[in-house]
């Protein structure tokens, strides 16, 4: 009797694991026709995905804050991993006490009411310290599922476009005047993706 090599496991019974995740990709391309790509091809051109970014001045949470805990984060998914020696592991767990001092020292709450630039950069946030690493993430996760359901060899790619409200929800906010509106694009621009 052979053994079948571990790295020959993953294939398709990898690819049942990942159908079984609820909301993946995986599990919603499932019920598609594994030969029928160009169905794949139609249903992903219909599917318009289009988050939309809102920063509201009752929110109160400092972007400061919001930043220590994400590095606090970080920090502790990667100790998850057993690849550090003691001492790395160490300096790994002396950073995320040090963040937890700074956190201690800065005020969590805003003692007064957002400016709306301060909206808008509440927004740009998210652009430059989230969704330029979940974006592709998305991607390939996406590519995967399709590949597992229907080979290698094609390229489709889900429409995904971000709206945003910053700077534009005239929700009674004074300070929100057409002149704030067209500003608010260009007021802080994200900075690009890394390159890959």
């Amino acid at each position: 009797m052979t053994k079948t090599p571990r790295c020959a496991l993953g294939g398709r019974r990898g690819a049942r694991r990942a159908e079984a995740v609820e909301g993946s990709f995986a599990q919603a391309i499932a019920g598609l026709d594994p030969a029928d790509r160009r169905g794949l091809h139609r249903a992903v051109a219909r599917l318009p995905v289009g988050p939309t970014l809102t920063a509201h001045p009752t929110e109160a949470k400092r972007v400061t804050v919001l930043e220590i805990h994400r590095r606090i984060y970080r920090h502790l998914v990667a100790l998850e991993t057993q690849r550090w020696t003691p001492r790395e592991r160490d300096d790994i767990l002396a950073d995320v006490e040090g963040e937890i001092d700074l956190l201690w020292m800065t005020g969590e709450l805003r003692i007064e009411r957002p400016r709306l630039a301060d909206e808008i950069e509440w927004g740009l946030q998210f652009f430059r310290d989230a969704l330029y690493d979940a974006v592709p993430q998305v991607f390939d996760r996406f590519t995967a599922a399709s590949a597992d359901r229907f080979g290698d060899g094609h390229t489709v790619t889900p429409c995904l476009r971000f709206h945003s409200w910053i700077g534009g929800d005239r929700d009674g906010n004074p300070n929100v005047t057409a002149e704030a509106t067209c500003d608010a694009p260009t007021a802080g621009p994200p900075r690009g993706p890394p390159a890959i």
